[in-house]
């Protein structure tokens, strides 16, 4: 019997490190770059030097305040804040306090169209979208999301 509960003990730990070394096997080094970033919302308030390192399918932000990391944000299929993992709807409920389709903060961050192209216009080098109470706007050094009613705010401009 003792036998039997070590040996499941040490197939559950397996199965956590499987699970926990999944999420740092990414390779953001594709596209990083500086930028001002600016995230408000009713839980999260940042605006600092940072860089947003992008894979073909990831991004991750990480914030630094005099040299020290503030916020490390990597959005693959699951959230990781801080050191915390989400699914996005919990993500978006706890931190945005709204609920957002699940690819809605990665696709800000990968500077792609959101809500599949709704009001999408495409102007010399940019596009908006505007909606609601949401504006989103894409240029090539300057990202900008705004949502009046959640008072959501998610700019990041390019150093």
């Amino acid at each position: 019997m003792i036998y039997l509960i070590t040996q499941f003990k040490i197939f559950l730990i397996s199965i956590i490190f499987i699970f926990l070394g999944g999420c740092s096997t990414r390779d953001y080094s594709i596209h990083k770059e500086k930028y001002l970033v600016t995230i408000k919302s009713p839980e999260l308030k940042y605006s600092d030097m940072g860089t947003i390192s992008k894979s073909d399918e990831d991004v991750a932000i990480e914030l630094f305040a005099f040299g020290n990391k503030i916020l490390d944000l990597k959005i693959e299929s699951l959230i990781y804040i801080n050191g915390k993992i989400l699914p996005p709807s919990i993500f978006y409920s706890k931190y945005l306090q709204t609920d957002y389709p699940e690819d809605t903060i990665k696709n800000i961050f990968m500077s792609k169209p959101i809500f599949n192209n709704i009001n999408m216009v495409n102007l010399e080098n940019q596009f908006t979208q505007e909606f609601d109470s949401i504006y989103y706007r894409v240029s090539s050094n300057e990202t900008f999301f705004k949502d009046n009613n959640k008072n959501i705010i998610i700019k990041f401009v390019k150093q």
